[in-house]
């Protein structure tokens, strides 16, 4: 059957962008149309309007249709496009509204007839171990992205960069375009739209800095801007550097910085990845600084893998190190700290390699007292800088990026 493309009422489609049909018109050129679009008793359209797109491309003026008796139109468009042309963040989100209702309504009716089936266990059963069942919040998601074939967390990240666009449209239209036009992925689209959020934030926030500060946020490259910190004046460094073969020369560099700012008997401690720890040790090896102690810190969200011995060995690693040294001889009898900590999860939203606040807390607590100067050459977003603050020290950080360090004036600056 076919009807006159004038005839087909399109109406207002949850897709808002059709989208490249050059190639299904020449496909259709080539090979006909094999799927007939699909249209109601009363010739409205549930499914093909690429199709339809594709005839007025190539000059046609009827198509093949179906005509199905259809109450529900939209869920019918939602099915057919599964298996068409993936949906835009946009076009999830137009979704996620329609159908939330009516998928929160059904399983609000489920939970009502499993309650009439007894589904509570009975007296006497009590401490039965049970499978704990899914949050209902998230089994709605589950349900809504199905529809639109994909994953529940997609699901989530299309809500949250559509959110941010409608938040913050100067800075984040111009992302979720480029994922709309297929240019750009979803998760970079979404960690740039944070950033820019963030950063934007930040901005307004630090407009109105205080005139006096116990903590610094410093932007520039640490070796030059320490250059400008008096000598001899910081009683700890706690600080954070990348890891990795490229990086193992800013250890270097951090050596000589604590051998300068550093006062007799203060400490330097720092993280370190496993994987190029005996260059480490080799680098410190060459300066002045005493060795302390190794600590550690088990991270149970995190688990990198490495292959190590001539990639014969696989190393799941469950803890991270941290590497203390003291400028001579320490002053005071009465410093003590365990040396294995368990980490708690840092805000990687605000910096990829953030680590978590207890650490710095801990170590700046234990090491130092109040009023001391806690220096971070590599501060990232601030934790360090926030957890002096929060023990009442003077702090300084040091940031190279610059919309970074506005992030971390920013935190420091929130309460």
């Amino acid at each position: 059957m076919e009807i006159a493309l004038s005839a087909i009422n399109i109406g207002n489609r949850i897709r808002k962008e059709v989208g490249d049909v050059d190639a299904l018109a020449d496909s259709i050129m080539e090979v006909g149309l094999l799927h007939p679009i699909v249209v109601s008793e009363k010739n409205e359209l549930i499914a093909g309007w690429r199709r339809i797109e594709a005839y007025k491309k190539i000059g046609f003026e009827r198509i093949p249709v179906t005509v199905v008796g259809m109450g529900d139109l939209t869920r019918a468009e939602i099915h057919e496009n599964i298996e068409r042309k993936d949906f835009t963040p946009t076009e999830m989100v137009a979704v996620d509204e329609w159908l939330r209702p009516q998928v929160e309504k059904e399983a609000k009716q489920r939970a009502q007839e499993g309650r009439l089936r007894g589904g509570k266990a009975p007296k006497g059963n009590q401490n039965k171990t049970e499978s704990k069942p899914r949050p209902e919040a998230k089994r709605t998601r589950d349900v809504i992205a199905k529809y639109v074939g994909t994953s529940g967390k997609t699901l989530e990240k299309a809500k949250k960069l559509v959110a941010l666009s409608k938040a913050k449209p100067e800075l984040v239209e111009p992302l979720l375009s480029k994922v709309e036009l297929g240019k750009l992925s979803l998760d970079r689209a979404l960690d740039e739209a944070k950033r820019k959020t963030k950063v934007a934030e930040a901005e307004e926030l630090i407009s109105k800095l205080p005139e006096k500060m116990e903590w610094q946020i410093l932007e520039g490259d640490f070796v030059e801007v320490c250059k400008t910190i008096k000598a001899a004046s910081v009683n700890l460094i706690f600080t954070d550097p990348p890891y990795g073969k490229k990086f193992l020369h800013l250890f270097a560099e951090l050596a000589k910085v604590a051998e300068k700012l550093l006062v007799e008997g203060a400490f330097l401690v720092f993280y370190s990845g496993q994987e190029f720890l005996p260059e480490v040790f080799e680098i410190f090896r060459n300066h002045s600084l005493t060795w302390v102690w190794q600590g550690g810190v088990f991270h149970d969200s995190t688990q990198p893998t490495y292959n190590v011995v001539e990639k014969r060995i696989t190393v799941t690693n469950r803890w991270k190190p941290i590497l203390i040294f003291v400028k001579g001889q320490p002053k005071r009898s009465d410093i003590g700290f365990v040396d294995f900590l368990t980490g708690e999860k840092g805000e990687k939203e605000l910096h990829p390699w953030a680590q978590s606040e207890s650490e710095a807390r801990y170590y700046i607590g234990k090491l130092t007292k109040p009023s001391d100067l806690v220096l971070d050459p590599m501060v990232g977003s601030g934790t360090t800088v926030r957890a002096a603050n929060q023990l009442k020290r003077r702090a300084i950080g040091v940031e190279v990026d610059k919309d970074t360090a506005k992030i971390a004036m920013a935190r420091n600056l929130a309460k």
